[in-house]
């Protein structure tokens, strides 16, 4: 089966994520007093440090494991929205003067074929704003949502199924 990507609107930019913090009017790179990543993954981490580079803020990134307090596979955009929310309030909780990211992935039922997509949620130090985004998303088998669907997905997901 091929990759299909599908894109989905994106309620933050770059220039959202640069609006979360205090601007520099030099351009020059911005301190903020951290950014708590609700995750521990090593990609995720990776690609915050990628973006604070690429918008110039230099500040501590940590991460820590923030439960999303929602099923192991994520279906809908309420509940995909919830995960993301729910890990960036809870990694923030850390350090309640730093920004906090949220980043959880589900699936949706777009045109009758299930896609994965991850939520992206920017907790503005202050945290009430919030920005949100979300990545393309790709195709998942239906067969293996459709088992994963039927064992439960409190504990099951999809790509447990596509691992078997």
């Amino acid at each position: 089966m091929p990759l299909l990507y599908y894109s989905y609107r994106n309620d933050m930019s770059i220039e959202h994520f640069e609006s979360a913090f205090k601007k520099s009017p030099e351009g020059e790179a911005r301190f903020v007093r951290g950014i708590q990543l609700g995750s521990t993954s090593a990609h995720k981490l990776e690609a915050l440090r990628e973006a604070c580079w690429r918008v110039s803020i230099a500040t501590e990134i940590v991460s820590f494991a923030s439960p999303s307090e929602i099923n192991a596979q994520p279906f809908g955009e309420d509940e995909i929205f919830r995960g993301a929310m729910n890990r960036a309030r809870n990694a923030q909780k850390n350090n309640l003067h730093a920004a906090a990211i949220g980043i959880e992935s589900g699936i949706i039922l777009r045109d009758d074929k299930y896609v994965d997509f991850a939520f992206v949620v920017l907790l503005a130090p202050d945290g009430k704003r919030f920005f949100k985004s979300v990545s393309a998303g790709t195709e998942f088998p239906r067969d293996a949502v459709l088992r994963a669907q039927a064992k439960g997905f409190a504990h099951t997901t999809a790509g447990d199924i596509i691992a078997e």
